[in-house]
């Protein structure tokens, strides 16, 4: 009897990493944009940083009180919400990079950070 034939492995498919290359930090939460031109980032230096799609920085913001554990972008693209370690939850403007909204800061540090379809709710 003739032994199986074993089939050629599948080439291995190349998926450019953007965030990692050039960061010296660990990354704790990225999401990307809904239209697919920009990431959000969320980092162990206390930052919140929107980027372009090909990896060039648009702005980066530093937070006093804590790590950013969780980034979203809502679904209409008008909003990156971002919390900390802390609980601290903010709305920041993906255009210009200034908060709008300051929430919670009640110490408890949530693991899931999500909006509504209609991004007119947010869960934390």
């Amino acid at each position: 009897m003739d032994a199986p034939r074993q089939q050629p492995p599948e080439p291995a498919v190349e998926i450019p990493c953007l965030v990692s290359v050039a960061r010296n930090v660990a990354i704790n939460s990225v999401s990307w944009a809904p239209d697919g031109t920009r990431l959000a980032l969320g980092d162990d230096e206390h930052a919140v940083e929107v980027i372009t799609a090909e990896g060039r920085t648009l702005w980066r913001r530093i937070e006093d009180e804590a790590r950013i554990w969780l980034v979203c972008w809502s679904p209409d693209g008008r909003w990156v919400a971002s919390a900390t370690q802390r609980g601290l939850v903010r709305l920041w403007d993906p255009g210009t990079g200034r908060f709008r909204l300051l929430e919670g800061g009640d110490g408890v540090s949530g693991h899931v950070l999500a909006w509504s379809p209609a991004a007119d709710r947010l869960v934390w």
